[in-house]
């Protein structure tokens, strides 16, 4: 068959070189379609899948009540479950369907703070372990709500310190070799200014558009967190990203646009093309969500508030604001506390305001 003309319907050859049909459509698990494809039998399986059911040759596992699969099965019932976004519920799925494959046939009630902890703490790094927590407590947590569980045992287990600083900050000598490649008049231009004079997280940037302008103001909902604690943010749109927006011809309802002349369809297409835009000007391991971070970093050396700063960002809370601007403030406070010291040395005379020079070699 040489071209096949159903949606998201994508075949491949295995080893012996049969060709595999099968569903894969944008943020659901890829469905096998073994039926002969043309046939009545295919096109059943094909509507299935596209409903969201498994192909009907695939036997479900049998769960034995009262183990970790069980809880694993609750939980995907909840309504914290069903209250995710889309995007998180798709890692939420791997995270979980690897957590029964390795721990499914424990019973629950056996499961110790210990063995949470060993869980936890097992060597593939902390980024990980705390991936596996997280996901634990959700389980646990569900489960002793709805009295399937006496024990809850993640309580008080912490997560693993972190290692490193995350993304890496941009500066505003970035920002300025990035422009040197990128000129305005390029998509990348205004990708690069819609980050840095808004401050905002891929997922927000990418949809941005003409329904969220209301006069010189975008007016919008951040999409983290969106469905469990939304943030609403009204942002000033500032002269220079207004004068990129005017440039904006684009009948879409996003101001950035792919190659293909349509909105970015998710946000690890437009943080993908983004970074090799990045590469492209000679900028490495520097992300479109290290603007975010360096904005906070600018704004925390012009000595605004951690209010204000968090009014920008869209930041809850005082702690992530420090945890975003914690290097750039420590350098402004640190210039401040110097340069104290020298005025209060200065005014008492403590050291003499010109000072010999010292010959080397003499004693």
């Amino acid at each position: 068959m040489s071209k096949f003309t159903l949606k998201y319907v994508v075949s491949d050859k295995d080893c012996r070189g049969n060709t595999r049909w099968y569903y894969r459509a944008p943020g659901q698990k890829k469905v096998r379609l073994r039926a002969i494809p043309d046939s009545d039998a295919f096109l059943s399986e094909y509507h299935e899948a596209k409903s969201g059911a498994s192909a009907p040759t695939c036997k479900s596992k049998k769960i034995k009540p009262g183990t970790v699969s069980a809880l694993i099965q609750n939980y995907r019932q909840s309504r914290a479950y069903r209250d995710l976004a889309p995007s998180t519920r798709k890692v939420r799925d791997c995270h979980l369907e690897k957590t029964d494959k390795s721990i499914g046939e424990v019973h629950a009630n056996r499961v110790t703070a210990r063995n949470i902890r060993k869980w936890r703490d097992a060597p593939d790094g902390p980024e990980a372990g705390n991936s596996k927590l997280k996901v634990l407590r959700q389980i646990f947590n569900t489960a002793f709500d709805d009295q399937l569980i006496d024990i809850n045992p993640t309580v008080g287990i912490k997560c693993r310190p972190k290692v490193g600083n995350g993304h890496v900050p941009w500066t505003l000598a970035d920002v300025k070799q990035f422009i040197g490649k990128h000129p305005p008049g390029t998509m990348a231009y205004v990708a690069l200014c819609m980050f840095l004079f808004t401050g905002q997280r891929v997922s927000d940037v990418r949809v941005l558009g003409p329904q969220h302008r209301h006069n010189d103001e975008f007016k919008f909902t951040q999409a983290k967190n969106r469905h469990r604690k939304p943030v609403t943010l009204t942002l000033p749109i500032i002269e220079p990203l207004a004068r990129v927006l005017a440039s904006v011809t684009s009948s879409h309802l996003a101001y950035i646009i792919s190659e293909r002349d349509k909105p970015f369809q998710s946000d690890k297409s437009l943080s993908q093309r983004f970074s090799k835009w990045c590469v492209e000007a000679g900028i490495r391991r520097k992300t479109a969500h290290g603007i975010r971070k360096g904005l906070a970093g600018i704004l925390a050396e012009l000595e605004l508030t951690p209010h204000q700063i968090g009014s920008v960002l869209g930041h809850s809370t005082l702690k992530e604001v420090e945890r975003y601007s914690k290097g750039a403030r420590q350098k402004t406070l640190a210039r401040g506390a110097m340069k104290s010291l020298q005025i209060e040395i200065e005014r008492e005379q403590i050291v003499p305001l010109f000072i010999p020079k010292i010959k080397v070699g003499l004693r």
